[in-house]
C-alpha cells in the first residue's frame, strides 16, 4: 500500500488530455491524505456516490499530509488540496490540484499565504475556493490562526488573503451553497486539552472579507465531518474537548443548518459509531469517513435532505484517518 510521497513539491502529472490512460470517473467523492499511524499518506481515493462500496484508488498527491485535515475545495472539473501536515512543525503550504472525472496524479497548484496543518474548512463555488484555518506553530506552543485564504480555481497561483474567521480554531469544518460558506468547531488549542468550540460563522464567497456569526453547534466539537447540497449544511461526528484532557471525547451527533438562515443546529441523526469524521456531498447524498476503531478508513452515508441515522458505506482502499474531503458535485456547485 501506499504510505509515503517520495516526490516532495515536484509535479505529478494530469492523465486528462495526455492519453496516458486514466479511467473516466462520475459522480465522485473524494479522500485524500491522511494519517496512517504511524506515518502518512499521500493517496487520493474516489467513490461513486450512487454505489455503495469501497473506495477506488484515483492516484496520488503531491505531498504526503497527515494530522486532522488538510483542506479541500474544488469545481465541477478540478479538485484542489491545501496544507496539512507533512512531518514538519509548522505543516506544508502546498497546494495541489486534481482534474475531476479521470484518474490521475495531482499537479502543484501554488502555495497558501501561510503553512498550516489540522486545516480542515474548504469552501468553494464554481469558481472561487476559500481555505481555512489552521495550525502554524510548532510544539511546545503551537499557535491557530483565523485566516482564510482564497484562489481562483481554474487558475494556478498562490492564494491571497480572504478575510478572518471569528475565532482562532484549527480542526474544523466548512459546508457551502453556491453563495455562501459555513466555518463550524474546531480546536480552539487552549490548555491543557485543547478545547473545542461550537462556534459556527459563515462568510459570502464571491466577496472578500470577514466570517459573521451564523450560530453554534448542538455541542463543543473539533474534526466534525462538514457536508452540504445547495441548501442544507450537515456536521457529522467529531471530538468533543472541555479542555480537560487531550483528545476529549468522540461523538455520533449529526447535526444539519438551512445554509440561508442564521441560527444554531438542529439534530439530524446519528453516525454507526462515535468518531472524529470528514464528510464529503453530491446534490443528495452524503458520505463520511469515520476514523475510529469501526475500523479506521471505513464509511457511511446520508440523504441530506432526509434526517435519520447514517448507514454503512464501504471501506478506503488503504485505512487511514483524518484526510481532506471534496467531491465533483458538492452543495456549493450545483
Amino acid at each position: 500500500s501506499k504510505t509515503r510521497s517520495s516526490r516532495g513539491k515536484s509535479f505529478g502529472y494530469q492523465i486528462l488530455g495526455f492519453g496516458s490512460g486514466g479511467v473516466a470517473l462520475g459522480d465522485q467523492g473524494l479522500f485524500a491524505g491522511g494519517d496512517l499511524a504511524p506515518g502518512y499518506s499521500n493517496v487520493i481515493d474516489y467513490i461513486d456516490f450512487s454505489s455503495l462500496g469501497n473506495a477506488t484508488d484515483f492516484g496520488d498527491l503531491t505531498v504526503a499530509v497527515y494530522m486532522a485535515n488538510n483542506g479541500a475545495v474544488g469545481s465541477t472539473t478540478r479538485g484542489l488540496f491545501a496544507g496539512g501536515g507533512d512531518g514538519t512543525g509548522t505543516g506544508t503550504n502546498v497546494i495541489s490540484y486534481i482534474t475531476l472525472k479521470t484518474s490521475g496524479n495531482a499537479t502543484d497548484f501554488g502555495d497558501l499565504t501561510q503553512a498550516g496543518r489540522a486545516m480542515g474548512a474548504g469552501i468553494s463555488s464554481s469558481t472561487r475556493g476559500v481555505f481555512g484555518p489552521r495550525r502554524h506553530t510548532p510544539s511546545p506552543t503551537p499557535h491557530n490562526d483565523n485566516i482564510f485564504d482564497y484562489v481562483t480555481i481554474a487558475s494556478t497561483g498562490n492564494a491571497t488573503d480572504f478575510g478572518d474567521a471569528t475565532v482562532d480554531a484549527a480542526n474544523d469544518a466548512g459546508a457551502c451553497s453556491s453563495t455562501r460558506g459555513l466555518r463550524a468547531g474546531g480546536n480552539l488549542n487552549t490548555q491543557p486539552g485543547g478545547e473545542s468550540t461550537n462556534v459556527v460563522d459563515y462568510i459570502t464567497i464571491a466577496s472578500v472579507g470577514n466570517a459573521t456569526d451564523f450560530g453554534d453547534l448542538s455541542i463543543i466539537l473539533n474534526n466534525t465531518g462538514g457536508l452540504s447540497t445547495s441548501t442544507r449544511a450537515v456536521f457529522a461526528g467529531g471530538t468533543s474537548n472541555s479542555g480537560s484532557s487531550p483528545y476529549g471525547v468522540e461523538q455520533n451527533s449529526i447535526d444539519y443548518f438551512t445554509i440561508a438562515s442564521t441560527g444554531n443546529a438542529t439534530d439530524f441523526g446519528d453516525l454507526t459509531v462515535a468518531t472524529a469524521a470528514q464528510g464529503c456531498s453530491n446534490a443528495t447524498l452524503g458520505a463520511i469517513s469515520e476514523n475510529s476503531d469501526s475500523p479506521v478508513g471505513s464509511m457511511s452515508q446520508i440523504t441530506i435532505a432526509s434526517t435519520g441515522n447514517s448507514v454503512n458505506f464501504g471501506d478506503l482502499s488503504v485505512a487511514r484517518a483524518t484526510q481532506a474531503t471534496g467531491s465533483s458535485a458538492h452543495g456549493g456547485i450545483q
